[in-house]
């Protein structure tokens, strides 16, 4: 044997090899949670469900409390059996519907999507 060369120590090998699994692990299960962040399932239509609606959160954004407020009122208001005037009356609360800015809230644009879909519904051009 050269002297130069020494024996492979088995529990070095073994010691890489489970560094080398580790890595792959983690490399895997990072790359799981991406694809799941990236290829979520879209969500239904706004117009799905006008009254009862998620929103990302983004900073600033929309109180939260004023949008929840405001469709907890919109339940009343998709009611097939509404009145014409109150029909009027809640189409004017939405179009003129304003909410205060908060550090972390919903995020504007989700809301006023969601919003002119309401409007369009409580003005008709959306029978539900």
């Amino acid at each position: 044997m050269d002297p130069q060369q020494t024996p492979i120590d088995v529990g070095t090998v073994l010691l890489y090899l489970a560094i080398a699994a580790g890595c792959w692990l983690v490399f895997w299960l990072v790359r799981g949670w991406l694809r799941a962040r990236i290829h979520r399932p879209v969500p239904p239509s706004v117009t799905d469900d006008l009254a009862h609606a998620t929103f990302p959160i983004s900073r600033p954004g929309y109180s939260m409390r004023d949008v929840d407020e405001l469709l907890d009122r919109a339940q009343a208001w998709l009611l097939p059996q509404l009145s014409d005037a109150d029909r009027a009356a809640a189409l004017d609360q939405v179009s003129n519907a304003r909410f205060t800015t908060a550090r972390s809230g919903y995020d504007p644009r989700a809301v006023d999507t969601h919003l002119d879909a309401l409007i369009a519904r409580l003005s008709g051009a959306h029978p539900g």
